[in-house]
């Protein structure tokens, strides 16, 4: 059993299932070129060899971590699951080849590669009217979509919406319309977010059986999409090397906290990314932000080679649903591998200098930094105060009276 894994047009490599493993055999072209697209981070730290494979660090059977946080989570992988008629990851994968996240395509090298899978259901053939072929992360449903300013529809079998919509939870309130405001106070500060708007649910047309059919959907520009063309992206569970459910864990990794996110942005992308992750902390921390995991920052790669940090998505007030602690720690010079997530309030200019001290910055600059961004986020939040969802402003009224990076 095996695929192909494409760039675009260019072949990257193979991933096979040989006894009980799968791994991915990078191509013999591809590890030889020294222009080369970048596949991941974590691939290019390895130093590729076509004789050396990929496995999954921790389960050899399951899919190398690179491939699987390119599946769908949550509710949209239950639908994707009943839509292939399989759970097998492998199979899943290859049923949602042509539309994964970034310009990645995996295609079976034979038309009968599935019934090679072992102790698992058949993946039923491709259909025109199966729209659930698309794979998009996170737990809260969502589906990708056209949207013009009249109407609102999901893409045929074949095709890729620029947009996201992302649905209303039976479990969190007025959580789309909490992500809007969010999204436009971050942009009123000055951050780099996607276009974003709220629709009603029951102007989206197509939408397939399991999805809500009223309140209001988010709907968010896709930034891996430029009209035709795909641009490459990684989130940084795929950077960093993690299992998809890891990002939940309370015992993560030692080298992961948001101190290492800031020297690898650094070292990466160089000065003006990491300013605006500097902003971006700080923004968690104003808006109360306890899911900001390592599937919520990614890199994006319009030349194909450098990384640029993708624009911020995913952004919540969880203080609304009494989400209260980082979803990773800090990091600093008394425990350069780890520390616990604390309280999102308790990070204050301490956690700042242990930013400074992963990145060479100039003593106090990234304190600063903060503080100035603080002041203006400040006065937006009094601005838009008003258009916040009751549970949202509520929270955030009190929250920022004891917020400081002092």
């Amino acid at each position: 059993m095996s695929a192909r894994v494409f760039l675009g047009e260019r072949l990257v490599g193979e991933l096979r299932r040989y006894g009980d493993s799968v791994a991915f055999f990078p191509d013999i072209h591809y590890c030889d070129d020294p222009l080369r697209p970048v596949l991941g981070r974590a691939f290019e730290e390895l130093e590729l060899h076509h004789q050396r494979p990929v496995v999954n660090r921790d389960d050899p059977r399951q899919l190398p971590e690179f491939f699987r946080n390119l599946l769908p989570e949550g509710a949209l992988r239950k639908l994707v699951e009943a839509s292939a008629n399989t759970t097998h990851e492998f199979a899943i994968l290859v049923h949602l080849g042509e539309n994964l996240p970034g310009n990645i395509f995996v295609r079976p090298t034979s038309a009968d590669w599935e019934e090679e899978l072992p102790a698992a259901p058949k993946v039923r053939s491709a259909s025109a009217s199966d729209p659930l072929r698309f794979s998009l992360a996170g737990v809260q449903l969502k589906t990708e979509v056209f949207a013009d300013e009249d109407r609102v529809t999901l893409p045929l079998v074949g095709e890729s919406g620029a947009w996201i919509a992302k649905f209303p939870s039976a479990v969190h309130a007025a959580l789309p319309e909490n992500e809007y405001g969010m999204l436009k106070w971050a942009r009123a500060c000055g951050l780099r977010v996607p276009d974003h708007r709220l629709v009603r649910v029951d102007q989206i047309e197509g939408l397939p059986q399991g999805f809500p059919r009223e309140g209001q959907a988010l709907c968010v520009r896709r930034f891996d999409r430029d009209g035709p063309r795909r641009i490459h992206q990684e989130d940084f569970s795929q950077v960093f090397s993690l299992q998809p459910e890891d990002k939940y864990r309370d015992e993560l990794p030692n080298h992961l906290h948001y101190a290492a996110f800031a020297a690898v942005i650094e070292r990466l992308c160089g000065s003006d990314d990491l300013t605006e992750y500097v902003q971006r902390l700080a923004f968690m921390v104003l808006s109360g932000n306890g899911d900001a995991h390592p599937k919520n920052w990614a890199f994006i790669y319009p030349s194909g080679v450098r990384p640029q940090l993708a624009p911020a998505y995913d952004l919540v007030s969880t203080l609304a649903y009494d989400v209260r602690l980082l979803a990773l720690g800090i990091g600093g010079p008394e425990d350069p591998n780890h520390t616990p997530r604390v309280p999102i309030g308790s990070f204050d200019a301490d956690g700042l200098r242990a930013i400074e001290a992963a990145t060479g910055a100039i003593p106090g600059s990234i304190v600063q930094l903060a503080r100035a961004f603080a002041s203006v986020a400040r006065m937006r939040f009094s601005e838009l105060r008003a258009e916040l969802p009751p549970l949202v402003r509520d929270e955030l009224d009190e929250h920022l009276e004891s917020v400081s990076f002092d």
